[in-house]
């Protein structure tokens, strides 16, 4: 496709996916602007009008997989048992995995080269920062509500539970950078079910629930 054809936010996701699929094979030391811009079938000059530098490139390639989790929104809490709750809330959090976890290892190839930039760590560690803010807040909002709902345990620390449960997500980030991507969301579901199975109350067979 002719670069003046294509849409600004066109030009940025191409040289995004062309950056990662450059790193991928090349690792982040090895990669080369001038090949990001063939891949991504834009001059060198258009790519550094996004970019004025690798390492500014590198720090893109990061946020956008976060970015892009941002966009999911947890299943609005059914008004059924403890289970569905829980089945709801793991299929959320197994889609920011999903979304995060192939990139992972260019990630972690990436992250000393942009840190190395005190401004761009500075921007890296903030934007972290509000990542997992809101993760906390999301999970905070259906805790919450399952509390109000009678399905979450009143006597249950729901910031702890919130601190646990993005422990384990940061973790399973962490093992994506050096194990096979493939297993790890119905690893992480499984793993989840066990720290919050004291969380909720499960229903009785005459549908009361039990503590």
């Amino acid at each position: 496709m002719p670069e003046s054809t294509v849409k600004p936010e066109g030009k940025r996701e191409r040289i995004l996916d062309a950056a990662y699929r450059v790193c991928e094979r090349r690792g982040v030391e090895g990669a080369r602007m001038e090949e990001v811009a063939a891949l991504a079938q834009v001059s060198k000059g258009t790519l550094y009008r996004y970019f004025e530098s690798k390492e500014e490139l590198l720090l893109a390639t990061i946020l956008d997989s976060y970015e892009q989790s941002l966009g999911f929104h947890p299943k609005p809490f059914p008004d059924t048992n403890a289970r569905e709750q829980l089945d709801a809330l793991s299929d959320y959090l197994v889609l920011v995995l999903e979304q995060i976890t192939p990139r992972m290892r260019v990630h972690y190839q990436a992250w000393g080269i942009v840190t190395a930039r005190p401004e761009l760590g500075e921007r890296l560690y903030g934007f972290l920062s509000r990542f997992h803010a809101e993760r906390d807040a999301q999970l905070r909002s259906i805790l919450i509500e399952g509390r109000h709902a009678g399905v979450v345990r009143t006597d249950v620390d729901l910031e702890a539970v919130v601190g646990g449960v993005q422990a384990l997500l940061s973790g399973f980030l962490y093992r994506a950078t050096f194990e096979a991507e493939q297993v790890l969301p119905a690893l992480f579901r499984r793993s989840l079910e066990v720290l919050l199975c004291d969380v909720f109350i499960e229903n009785s067979p005459d549908g009361v629930g039990d503590a």
